[in-house]
């Protein structure tokens, strides 16, 4: 074979490449080729040169190479296309690269092929297609709810009864992250991981087992779903099939039994927790109640030996007195219209980083010996109810504050997180143990962390504060922070 270059590194790619290089003349007619053309084509070399390059191309390609060949020329481009050849057995084979001219003078001196052999990776990817192609069939019959996602976490395959299911067509739901359809905010991350650490590994924890999650559908509501997944490799690629139903019915005749199993019990409990409440309700209400008294009498005193200054201190002091008096009543009477239905919010659209921010200047007075720090995310509009929603995230601060003796600075900020707009209250006191990060959002559930001073309170706040957010379509948790405190959050959906 001739040395189609003095240029030693040229020569070396050449003779070594894997990939398939021709050169011809104008006409056509081969002028050299190496040998991983000679190889895959089983010709020799003396069999090939001076010989036409339609020869190898298989005869249905025919018209489309001389086309791509003469446009390239007449252009003076590089084009790249897919070609059949036959090899000299007569097997059909794909390849896949570019034809490249090159001239001297203006004059075309010869044309350049660089191909390189796809008929296996062809024929893979249609063995996947294929394979991906009778899973769809059989799915799409299904009763339950099948969803296929790939590597990537991108969705591949949505059945109808998904679409059912989660409200998303399955134009809406293909090549779409799945995570972002179905997955509720609080469990992305560790989906995420999970993914990353079966990749690495091999191992994931849920696979090929049945279990019980919470999952969102296309109105951002949430519903308890069963979830198997199974995992299967084609070709080179994993694939993930996770067969779900919603079990809603079956967890509300669930919470039905447990409820009526609840009433048999509240029969024979009820006038003790009647009595409980009444307990704890009358020494909130008295404390309150025996300071106005106190206040009114010395303020009385003050009357009486013409000292304007000491009623004056002590009027205000009933003044403050009535206003936490009113805040508890008010805060009995929502648990009362919580528990009848009767709890409602009149949402408008505001913009809400700013609407936020008016609320953070508002507790900055009330807590002048905390710092109380606001970043803010992109702009998001939301529509929501101006007053009930200052009242939960005044409850949350007054959380923060009431948890972090000993620590004065609070951090609020906003993040995006697709179509949720999530505020994070984060504070540096006590933080809350695990156990009671459900709990701490139940009716008069109040932490035992602190001393009895700090501690007052019905245990009716964050309740009502879960109700509220509940109502704007949105969600609360709570999480620990490293190395103290906790955060407080809430999503809601923008417009």
């Amino acid at each position: 074979m001739k040395n189609p270059s003095t240029d030693k590194y040229f020569y070396d790619v050449f003779v070594n490449t894997n990939d398939l290089i021709h050169f011809a003349n104008k006409e056509g007619m081969l002028e050299i080729v190496n040998p991983s053309w000679q190889k895959t084509l089983g010709y020799s070399e003396d069999e090939i040169i001076g010989t036409s390059i339609y020869d190898f191309i298989d005869e249905q390609d025919h018209a489309n190479y001389r086309k791509r060949r003469s446009d390239a020329i007449t252009e003076g481009i590089s084009d790249d296309f897919q070609v059949k050849v036959r090899r000299k057995d007569g097997k059909s084979l794909l390849l896949e690269g570019n034809i490249r001219p090159f001239y001297s003078s203006n004059k075309l001196v010869h044309t350049r092929g660089v191909f390189r052999d796809v008929t296996f990776k062809i024929t893979q990817i249609r063995k996947r297609e294929e394979q991906l192609s009778r899973l769809t069939q059989f799915f799409q019959k299904a009763p339950d709810a099948v969803v296929v996602i790939d590597e990537d976490q991108l969705v591949v395959e949505w059945n109808t009864k998904s679409e059912a299911v989660f409200g998303f067509s399955r134009e809406e739901a293909i090549k779409h992250p799945l995570s972002e359809l179905i997955i509720p905010l609080r469990y992305r991350e560790a989906h995420r991981k999970g993914m990353t650490h079966f990749l690495k590994t091999g191992e994931g924890p849920v696979l090929n087992t049945t279990i019980e999650v919470d999952a969102i559908n296309k109105g951002n509501k949430e519903f308890p779903i069963s979830l198997s997944i199974s995992n299967v490799k084609i070709g080179k690629q994993w694939f993930f099939i996770a067969f779900m139903e919603d079990i809603t019915d079956k967890i509300e005749k669930q919470k039905e039994f447990v409820r009526q199993q609840i009433e048999l019990n509240d029969v024979r409990e009820g006038d003790q927790r009647s009595r409980d409440f009444l307990n704890i309700a009358s020494h909130e209400l008295k404390t309150p109640l025996t300071a106005i008294k106190a206040f009114a009498q010395l303020a009385l005193r003050g009357v009486e030996k013409d000292s304007k200054e000491m009623t004056t201190q002590f009027l205000k002091q009933i003044n403050e007195t009535s206003d936490k008096l009113n805040a508890l009543i008010l805060s009995l009477l929502d648990i009362s219209r919580i528990q009848s239905g009767k709890f409602e919010v009149d949402k408008m659209i505001v913009s809400y980083n700013g609407y936020l921010q008016s609320i953070i200047e508002s507790s900055r007075i009330i807590y002048p010996n905390h710092t109380i720090l606001f970043t803010s995310s992109e702009k998001s509009e939301v529509e929501l109810d101006p007053i009930r929603l200052e009242q939960a995230v005044m409850n949350l601060i007054n959380n923060a504050v009431k948890y972090s003796p000993g620590s004065d600075l609070i951090e609020i900020t906003t993040r995006r997180d697709n179509n949720m707009v999530v505020t994070d209250i984060k504070d540096y006191g006590i933080g809350i143990p695990k156990s009671n990060h459900s709990k701490v959002f139940e009716k008069f559930f109040q932490l035992e962390e602190l001393p009895k001073r700090n501690n007052s309170g019905l245990g009716i706040g964050l309740f009502i504060t879960s109700e509220i957010i509940s109502q704007h379509n949105g969600l609360i948790w709570v999480q620990n922070n490293d190395p103290r405190g906790s955060t407080f959050s809430f999503s809601l959906p923008v417009i």
